[in-house]
This record gives C-alpha cells, sequence and structure tokens, in this order.
C-alpha cells in the first residue's frame, strides 16, 4: 500500500483546473498613495513577485518533472519488502550504482524558475508519516529543495534537510522491542543524504539559485563537481541554471555534458497576444485596481514589446510606471503614457538594454550576449505548449514575428515616433511626466546592424510582401 502511495503522490492531475488551484498565487490588494512613492511602489513590487499564475507551459514543465519522479519511484521503490530491507539493513548505496542524468531547467533570468520549483513542492504536498512494516511514523517527503544562495557548497546545502527533525521513525517488533532506526543514520552528509533521501521517499531534489555558483573565478569546475555530488545521492535531480552556466557546463568534457545537460527544460518568456499574458497584466492590475486603470488588452503588446514577456521586466515597468503617476500630483493613475515614461527612465535603463539586445537577437538570429542567448533548440516541448494561438503557416508567422519586433524597437529608439502617436491630451500628459533632460541617468540603446542577412528593411519588405498576397 504504501509503495503504491510513494509512486501515486508523484501524479499530476489531469484536470488543468484542478492542478492550477494547487499552484496557483493570486493578487492580494494593497492600498497605495500613503507612503512616497518609491515606498508604495516597493510595496506593489513585494506584492506582485508573489502572484504565480498557471499557463499551458507551466504546466507541461510541470507534469513533465512530476513524470520523470513517477518513473524513478516505481522503478527504486515499488517493491515494499526490498525498500524494508534497504532501509533497515543501510545499506551503503540503497539507490543503486548507476544514477540518471540530471534535469538542466534554464531560461532568461526573471522569467519564474524559483517559483515554478516552489509551485512543484505545493503540487507534491506536505509531509506525511506513515506506517510500514512495523515501523511507525516513517517519514514521506518526495521533494527536497534547495537553494545554493550565496554560493553555499555542499554541506551547507544538504543542511537545513539533513538536520530537519523528522528523525521519529521507530521500528516495533514483538520479540525485539523498539529500535531506533535513526540512531543507524551515516554521519558523512553525502552517506547521510542517500540514506535520508531512501528512508523519506525523496525521488525529486531541486537546486535553484545556481547563478549564485558562477559568481565565482572557479564557477565552472565548482558547478560540475557540486552537481555530479547531487546527483550521486540518488533521486533525480533537477538544477535551475541560467543561460550563462550553461554556456559554461558545455565546454566540459563528454561525461560531463552528458550527466547535466542532456535532459534539458526551456523556459519561455510569455507571449504577446495570448490569454495567459493577458490574464497576467489583470493580475498585476489587481494589486491596486483603482490606481492601474490601463487596459490590458489595449496596451498588452506594447508593453510586450518593452519587456520581453519576462516577469520581472513587467513588474518593474509598473513600479517605475506607478513612481511616474505620483510625480503628477492628485490621485496617481497609471495609463499607457505612464508606462510608456516608465521606459523611457533612467530607473528602467537596465530592463531596457536585455529587451532591445533580446530584440536584435530575434530580428538577426544572431547572439549579442551569451547571459541572452538560449543554448539548446527550443523547437517543441515548453515551446508547443506555450504558444496558445492556432499554429499558422511557419513562414507567414516568421515574418509577422519579426516585423512585430521592428515595429516595438522603433517606436522605442525613436521616441519621436511615440509622441506623435498620443492624442493631444496624452502628448502633455507624457510631456509632464518626463524629468528634464539633465535629471535623466544615461541609458544604453543596442542599434541594429546596417549590415547583415536581414536587415529592418528587408524584415519589412518581406512583410508588405506577405500583406499583398
Amino acid at each position: 500500500m504504501n509503495s503504491n502511495l510513494r509512486i501515486s503522490r508523484l501524479a499530476a492531475p489531469d484536470d488543468d483546473e484542478a492542478l492550477d488551484a494547487m499552484i496557483e498565487r493570486r493578487a492580494v490588494p494593497i492600498d497605495l498613495g500613503r507612503d512616497s512613492p518609491l515606498a508604495d511602489a516597493t510595496r506593489f513590487e513585494e506584492q506582485a513577485k508573489k502572484i504565480f499564475l498557471s499557463d499551458p507551459q507551466i504546466r507541461y514543465l510541470l507534469r513533465a518533472l512530476l513524470s520523470v519522479g513517477r518513473a524513478h519511484a516505481e522503478f527504486h521503490l515499488g517493491d515494499d519488502k526490498e525498500y524494508l530491507r534497504k532501509l533497515q539493513g543501510m545499506h551503503d548505496s540503497p539507490w543503486g550504482k548507476q544514477h540518471s542524468c540530471a534535469i538542466c531547467l534554464t531560461g532568461l533570468a526573471g522569467i519564474g524558475k524559483s517559483e515554478l520549483l516552489e509551485a512543484l513542492g505545493r503540487l507534491i504536498g506536505m509531509p506525511l508519516f506513515v506506517t510500514e512494516g512495523g515501523i511507525r511514523d516513517l517519514p514521506l517527503v518526495t521533494y527536497w529543495l534547495l537553494s545554493a544562495r550565496g554560493g553555499a557548497g555542499l554541506n551547507a546545502l544538504l543542511e537545513t534537510h539533513l538536520n530537519v527533525r523528522t528523525e521519529i521513525a521507530t521500528l516495533s517488533q514483538p520479540d525485539q522491542g523498539v529500535i531506533q532506526v535513526q540512531n543507524k543514520a551515516p554521519k558523512r552528509p553525502l552517506e547521510n543524504a542517500r540514506w535520508r533521501t531512501w528512508r523519506d521517499s525523496v525521488c525529486i531534489i531541486a537546486v535553484d539559485e545556481f547563478q549564485s555558483i558562477t559568481s565565482s573565478s572557479d564557477a565552472n569546475a565548482k558547478a560540475t563537481g557540486l552537481l555530479i555530488n547531487l546527483i550521486s545521492i540518488g533521486p533525480r535531480l533537477v538544477f535551475c541554471a541560467n543561460f550563462s552556466l550553461v554556456h559554461k557546463l558545455m565546454k566540459r568534457n563528454q561525461e560531463d555534458r552528458h550527466r547535466l545537460l542532456q535532459h534539458p527544460l526551456v523556459m519561455l518568456p510569455m507571449k504577446s497576444g495570448t490569454e495567459s499574458w493577458i490574464r497576467y497584466l489583470d493580475e498585476l492590475k489587481a494589486i491596486a485596481p483603482k490606481v492601474f486603470v490601463f487596459e490590458s488588452a489595449l496596451v498588452e503588446r506594447e508593453v510586450h514589446s518593452c519587456t520581453s514577456g519576462i516577469k520581472r521586466n513587467v513588474v518593474s515597468l509598473l513600479k517605475w510606471a506607478y513612481v511616474a503617476a505620483r510625480k503628477k500630483g492628485g490621485n496617481a493613475k497609471v495609463e499607457i503614457a505612464e508606462l510608456r515614461a516608465a521606459f523611457r527612465s533612467g530607473d528602467y535603463s537596465q530592463n531596457r538594454i536585455d529587451v532591445e539586445n533580446l530584440t536584435q537577437q530575434e530580428i538577426t538570429h544572431k547572439k549579442t550576449q551569451t547571459d541572452l542567448w538560449c543554448p539548446f533548440d527550443v523547437a517543441g516541448g515548453a515551446s508547443e505548449a506555450a504558444d496558445e494561438p492556432s499554429k499558422v503557416d511557419a513562414a507567414t508567422a516568421s515574418v509577422t514575428t519579426a516585423t512585430a519586433a521592428v515595429e516595438g524597437y522603433e517606436r522605442r529608439v525613436h521616441d519621436q515616433l511615440i509622441a506623435s502617436s498620443l492624442s493631444s491630451n496624452e502628448a502633455k500628459a507624457l510631456k509632464s511626466l518626463t524629468p528634464p533632460a539633465a535629471t535623466i541617468r544615461p541609458a544604453g540603446v543596442t542599434r541594429l546592424p546596417r549590415a547583415g542577412a536581414a536587415t529592418l528593411k528587408d524584415l519589412i519588405d518581406g512583410a508588405k510582401a506577405i500583406d499583398d498576397l
């Protein structure tokens, strides 16, 4: 019976609504306007970071992770007698000598990888205590989430889970009395982790904040060694990595690359025009609906062009739009003019640089920054799961996407085009929101190359040719 429970805990609901209800974190309304503009903007930002909404890509990734964990449980923990034999006998390698490759969860910074791993924990559920083979109060944990924040080493990573007070399992037999199972646990952290994960039926270990490892001078070797040790514990390992680290790991030798990069899961930014994207903007508005009064469906395309669909960028854009609105005095209202002012502000400059580089890469299909360039082919899988609209002809879709990027790029680079598109009232509002030139901090803008296989003129001409068909 317990072997079935060890496996069934890793089964995701077939119904999307049931899955969403288990993982989503909705907006909590707050009252803005009683403190300084920056203090209130920071309060909005903190509330916005707590929002987690499901969508087709989120469901795909979670179900993929759970299916891998479930297969691991079926293979290793499906036999109750074998499970108890290794538990009571203090087997030195209960998971066996052969270990599966890691799962590399990667994507741009700020799109929600950490939040996805937290949602996985909510989906699996809280630890349980079961009785099996005379062992009372045996922990059933299923999932460990580790954090490498601060560049933590192996011992620091494991410390939280190895020191947690779940060691209350006892073995009761009629002729032998009560035996304290936990007293037999190995003392060395790595060996202890192998036995503990077996005892608690942990089938997935996820490690987050791996960007902390990449900040050191020996990041490549340190990250590789740490990941190999985590793989050797026994459960399936999921490690969250930014693009920079993955590019470094790709320079490792063959055996390391096969252990660490053979199973990638790429998380993509949200797409403009999708129901999920508009729903996310609506949820952010719900934090302060009397302040954020723009119509999501009307501004979603422009907001996407200013953020590349990256959640962290969206939150930052709305934060500085609120600050811009407060500068007007009176009741702060965030509309399209405030969003545009926020995008042009010095406060948003670093986000804007990334957006421009991402736009250039999308148009030219050439790498401008390693940390912004996906090292894997994203065709199929999560990329298809994230694409809600019906599929269209590939050539037409390619030109349409490129044209949208070009239009957004030109609109952002040439401020006069933005101004010319405003009504007289909006133009006056934008002028009042824009600080004097002397107070604006310098903000770099990456311009498209004049030469190359795909120029702006080529893309626009291509789009016109499609329209004329």
